[in-house]
């Protein structure tokens, strides 16, 4: 029963990475219409983990001699530029062996580190100027790029930094994501930004991929400092936090109906593997089978949204798919 049903979760993927190997070309650039640095964030990576490594690497090729810059970076501008598109192709380039992308992409990234807080900044490089903006998902994910890369230092101030945001939330009936260069939570909200700013779990849609990469980050920050057991527990404890966020009351529930939820299902598959707790894996199995049974029939999801969202929503649920197979 238990190697169907993760069997049955692979073949989910594997149906949305046939999608993707014919939606690009032999050299590895997608289709015209989705040829910008966005589309391929964890594409590389899903190729890589279903074991078409050509593929992935032409992928590579093609991204390196289009669209990383000298800097480092794969998209243009730094100035108010998410560094989410970097994070993951640097993750999924060093997880492919392509040092020479994923070195080059970590120097730019690096420089978003908030030396007082620990975390990594949002929209550009830590400028010193006051008014950055500390992110709960830009940290969590360039914490993790930071491990793929060798700097424990960066990472574990980024795992100190999660700590600070939950420690800092004056009350858990929302999550507050970002915090101002002096550590305070923002309280104030914009229409535009409003996911990436805050998790109200009384509102459909929220941002709970976010949350995933939280406790996914702590967790194998737990794992690289297992040497040290009051720096792993550390990590774990938080992690279980924000785990405790998602799972308070009916909120999960809630959780389900949004397509987002697959990165918290990797985040909480993650947690059972090293926790051993069943109650975990049974979370992040029941993100995955409610995934797997929306998936559309071309192996993608969301068919209403707009064309670029469906096309990234659906390597990032078959990606998390993939990887909660894996953790069984």
């Amino acid at each position: 029963m238990v190697d169907a049903t993760l069997q049955s979760f692979r073949a989910t993927s594997d149906a949305t990475v046939e999608w993707l190997l014919a939606s690009s070309r032999e050299d590895g650039s997608l289709s015209e219409a989705n040829d910008e640095p966005r589309s391929y964030a964890k594409a590389p990576l899903l190729l890589l983990l279903a074991g078409h490594g050509r593929r992935c690497q032409r992928m590579l090729d093609h991204l390196a001699g289009r669209h990383q810059r000298p800097d480092g970076s794969f998209v243009a501008g730094v100035v108010e530029e998410d560094p989410s598109v970097d994070g993951w192709l640097v993750i999924g380039s060093q997880r492919a062996g392509r040092f020479d992308l994923a070195r080059v992409g970590w120097a730019h990234l690096r420089r978003y580190a908030h030396p007082g807080l620990g975390g990594f900044c949002r929209a550009g490089h830590h400028s010193g100027d006051g008014d950055n903006i500390v992110d709960l998902a830009t940290t969590a994910q360039l914490g993790l790029a930071a491990l793929y890369c060798g700097e424990l230092p960066l990472a574990l101030a980024a795992g100190h930094c999660l700590r600070l945001f939950w420690e800092r939330q004056a009350d858990r009936s929302r999550l507050r994501l970002q915090m101002d260069d002096a550590g305070d939570l923002l309280e104030t909200w914009n229409a535009r930004e409003i996911q990436n700013q805050v998790i109200d779990p009384e509102k459909p849609d929220q941002n709970w991929a976010a949350l995933g990469y939280a406790i996914a980050f702590l967790v194998q920050l737990g794992r690289a400092t297992g040497n040290a057991s009051h720096l792993s527990t550390a990590h774990l404890r938080t992690a279980r936090s924000f785990a405790s966020f998602v799972l308070e009351g009916d909120r999960f529930e809630r959780v389900l109906a949004s397509h987002t939820a697959h990165g918290l299902g990797w985040g909480l598959a993650l947690l059972a593997r090293v926790t051993g707790e069943s109650d975990y894996r049974e979370f992040a199995w029941r993100i995955a089978g409610v995934l797997r049974e929306r998936q559309e029939s071309d192996g993608t999801w969301l068919p209403d949204a707009d064309p670029r969202s469906r096309f990234e929503q659906s390597i990032e649920a078959a990606l998390w798919l993939r990887e909660i197979a894996q953790l069984g």
